[in-house]
């Protein structure tokens, strides 16, 4: 293990965030640390080794989960990842025409499309 890595690991505290695979080769979560126990560092969903930085009850051998620090572009994608979750669980139905006509204006305005 890299000893950048591992000075790392053992300088998180809860509230810092941190990324892990979400088993999708590239899609990455970023999430807080919620608290360290002993040799463990607790996540929401997750619990990793504070030594290894590998997921202590995932079951995917050869590809464990894996604590790494969250860079720019990892905090960027998981951003837009969970705006397109967002308005893929939204009830369009639910909406009023005009608030429907303001999200159509805004995917057709020129510049808005990747």
């Amino acid at each position: 293990m890299n000893q950048d890595y591992a000075d790392w690991l053992k300088e998180l505290k809860a509230g810092d965030d941190v990324a892990y695979s979400s088993g999708t080769p590239g899609l990455w979560t970023v999430t807080p640390i919620t608290r360290i126990t002993g040799d463990q560092i607790h996540t929401q969903h997750w619990t990793f080794y504070t030594d290894t930085g590998k997921c202590t009850n995932c079951c995917r051998p050869g590809r464990p989960r894996l604590l790494i620090p969250p860079t720019d572009e990892i905090r960027r994608d998981y951003k837009r990842r969970m705006l397109i979750d967002q308005l893929q669980r939204t009830k369009f139905n639910t909406l009023t025409d005009e608030a429907l006509q303001q999200i159509v204006s805004v995917v057709n305005t020129p510049g808005n499309q990747a």
